[in-house]
């Protein structure tokens, strides 16, 4: 699978080291960019970074990376007493039932995300920050 279109590039080791601990986060996390709206009830919109850690195992209700047979999709982690199933806040989207579809593959768990901020230099010269 090819990660390199939703990972935070980092130069180094060192980098992701670094990251990580500014971040609070574990070594092993990483980070992908949402690309589309599919969580905005949990605030995660286009644009968005998602720190994720392979290492946490999902609940029910945890926000969760998943493999959909070689589509990456971020979805919430839902359990029922008869089933397990991953879905979203986009009415379009469907739900993915685990039990039905063994290829799925949760890699890892979102533990928070970023809204990024866009840098403008306006001209009156001063720094300016808006969220885009």
């Amino acid at each position: 699978m090819d990660f390199s279109k939703l990972l935070l590039k980092l130069n180094s080791d060192e980098d992701r080291a670094k990251l990580a601990n500014f971040l609070g986060l574990p070594q092993t996390s990483f980070v992908v960019r949402a690309i589309n709206d599919e969580m905005k009830e949990e605030r995660i919109v286009a644009g968005d970074y998602v720190f994720i850690n392979p290492l946490l195992k999902p609940t029910d209700g945890s926000i969760v990376l998943a493999n959909n047979d070689g589509i990456v999709v971020l979805r919430r982690y839902v359990v029922t007493p008869h089933s397990r199933y991953l879905t979203c806040d986009d009415r379009d989207c469907k739900d993915i039932d685990l039990g039905e579809n063994p290829r799925v593959e949760v890699l890892g768990v979102a533990t928070g995300y970023l809204h990024p901020f866009e840098f403008n230099q306006p001209e009156s010269g001063g720094l300016n920050f808006q969220q885009n």
